[in-house]
């Protein structure tokens, strides 16, 4: 991608929104071997896509059976961030639902560069959360407000920051482990000096190795 980088988010007939894909994530690898993707791709903002046909993506999991691993890896960490929501929205009450998933963005983000310390933009309606939790608006907007009266996050306009990192995790019973980010530290030193795939990817290419 170049440019502006879009948050993008699934969805189907029945319900608006069902996940959201964070900028420089590829939102639908699973799309490589199904003939019918059973769920549709919308941008939240705006930005710029970048398009390789499946023909393309065969050949250079043919070729290279490194790549064909990260596509394989890819759907499973998929799958990993699936079931672990479909146990958010079954097992926790709609504000720890909430709490948790606002610690999955911004883990993911810090892990792709997109989040400065505890701090990030966060442009997701109040509707499309409420979507993607299984509750409504209004729980969202009270959610939003006790979070914010419990010193839990801060907001301005669609910048998020959170005060008390170790007490959203406590709140939204929170562990990262089901992200499978590589090098991750304990919960008490998830800091920007962890370093992930992405960054050592992109280390790569600038030392020309």
């Amino acid at each position: 991608m170049h440019g502006l980088q879009p948050w993008t988010f699934s969805h189907s007939k029945r319900c608006p929104s069902i996940s959201f894909g964070i900028p420089r994530h590829i939102p639908d690898p699973q799309s490589l071997h199904l003939k019918v993707l059973d769920i549709s791709i919308g941008t939240i903002t705006t930005g710029r896509l970048g398009f390789v046909t499946h023909e393309v993506l065969y050949d250079l999991c043919t070729r290279y059976p490194r790549i064909a691993a990260a596509f394989w890896r890819e759907t499973l960490f998929e799958g990993a961030i699936c079931r672990e929501r479909v146990a958010n929205v079954g097992c926790r009450e709609a504000y720890n639902r909430m709490t948790h998933r606002v610690c999955e963005l911004l883990v993911r983000l810090r892990a792709v560069g997109l989040a400065k310390d505890y701090s990030c933009d966060l442009p997701i309606a109040q509707g499309e959360f409420a979507d993607a939790l299984g509750i409504t608006p209004v729980h969202v907007n009270r959610g939003v407000q006790q979070m914010r009266a419990d010193g839990l996050i801060k907001l301005s306009g669609e910048r998020l920051s959170i005060p008390d990192w170790e007490k959203l995790k406590q709140v939204g019973e929170f562990d990262p482990t089901y992200l499978h980010l590589e090098s991750i530290r304990p919960l008490h030193e998830l800091h920007l000096s962890t370093y992930t795939r992405c960054d050592r990817l992109r280390r790569g290419r600038h030392d020309g190795t």
